[in-house]
């Protein structure tokens, strides 16, 4: 490698925790439970993932795209049609395996095509747009999952600007990143807003999918990423580093067996501890899991699996001969169906994902990795295949 070009690190273990984070929410959103289950347990799994992903996505853009002192080591045009080719294909492909289900789901809600086309022509813009999550009433449309989507389009427009702190000013910025996820939090469980928003689901929907609102996530995985250059971590527990991080998810799965938002929200610091423990990857049996060849692949195709396991829903129920809108009756119905979804997103990752993606990048030549990145624990890796 010449000298001034970056070398990409690729943390294995991350990778592989990608995919158990991307199962979450398929259990989350699919497993058969109770109402009351659905509303309380379920409800955490999923939202804990999906913070995960965004503390994770923080981490990843800031190693990948930026060195120590923040300065970009992409051009600016080489970073947005990374992050489009990265996005938007299976993005698509969602929108079009969704649209049967969804179209049938408005029609049936709203029988006269009067009053269902212009919602069909409404999700459908919110959709492609990647603007959901900005109207509450529409950060569901189309393919719900989705909605993080939007809010990672505003992780990547601000990263355009956002500055990297510095190890002086390292623990403000953690500071300011908890707030910043804490306070819509407390807002919400305060019922904030109710006169504007009713007291359902419209008023958990802006407090809890509003983009300003889930930044402070992604700013603790930016610090987690700095916090990896400047050597935070002690060097004594390095060696420790992937058991450090089980127990860390293991207390934050404890803590969400309480179904207390309060509880859940304060185990929400357990991620970036993990994230950066699991940074000093070692030969630990965890370790060693997680880089797996398989979990390798299976994270890989994580993005895949997070967002088209909602649309793949009804055509599954459709293929084994039920109605599209009803839900699984069976935790086997569930294991059977999520074997399914993975084996699609691992042939969409195959034969949509990477070649769409090195297509882009073709149409679009650029400086794709150039700059100077110092770290302090430099493990020889094939470069990075997926960010996210």
């Amino acid at each position: 490698m010449a000298d001034g070009e970056s070398r990409r690190i690729y943390f294995k273990e991350h990778t592989g925790l990608r995919f158990f984070a991307a199962y979450a929410v398929v259990f989350a959103h699919c497993f058969p439970a109770s109402d009351g289950m659905r509303l309380g347990l379920m409800e955490h799994i999923g939202g804990t993932a999906v913070s995960l992903f965004f503390v994770l996505s923080g981490f990843v853009l800031a190693i990948s795209n930026r060195n120590e002192s923040g300065d970009f080591t992409k051009g600016p045009r080489s970073y947005v049609v990374a992050r489009f080719a990265r996005i938007y294909p299976q993005y698509i492909l969602a929108f079009l395996i969704a649209a049967p289900s969804t179209i049938l789901r408005i029609f049936y809600e709203h029988p006269a095509p009067s009053a269902a086309l212009p919602r069909i022509g409404i999700e459908a813009i919110s959709y492609l747009s990647m603007l959901q999550s900005w109207v509450p009433w529409t950060s569901s449309a189309w393919n719900g999952p989705a909605w993080s989507l939007s809010v990672e389009m505003f992780f990547y427009a601000s990263f355009l600007i956002l500055p990297l702190p510095s190890r002086r000013s390292l623990w403000w910025w953690f500071l300011a990143g908890a707030a910043i996820m804490i306070i819509p939090a407390l807002c919400f469980q305060a019922k904030i807003g109710r006169g504007v928003f009713g007291d359902g689901p419209v008023l958990a929907m802006f407090w809890t999918r509003w983009p300003p609102f889930r930044l402070g996530e992604f700013m603790l995985g930016i610090g987690v990423a700095q916090s990896f250059r400047y050597s935070i971590f002690p060097q004594t527990l390095r060696p420790f580093g992937t058991w450090i991080a089980l127990i860390a998810l293991v207390s934050l799965g404890l803590s969400l067996m309480a179904s207390n938002p309060i509880i859940t929200l304060a185990g929400m610091i357990l991620i970036p501890l993990a994230l950066l423990a699991l940074a000093y990857g070692n030969h630990s049996v965890p370790a060693r899991l997680l880089a797996s060849n398989a979990l390798q692949r299976l994270g890989e195709a994580s993005y895949g699996l997070y967002l088209l396991h909602r649309p793949l829903q009804p055509v599954y129920l459709f293929l084994t001969g039920r109605n599209p809108l009803a839900n699984f009756s069976t935790p086997l119905d569930f294991l059977i169906f999520s074997g399914f979804a993975v084996s699609v997103s691992l042939a969409t990752h195959r034969f949509v994902e990477i070649p769409a993606a090195a297509f882009i990048k073709r149409k679009n030549p650029g400086r794709w990795i150039s700059g100077t990145f110092v770290s302090p624990s430099i493990r020889a890796q094939p470069p990075a295949a997926s960010e996210v």
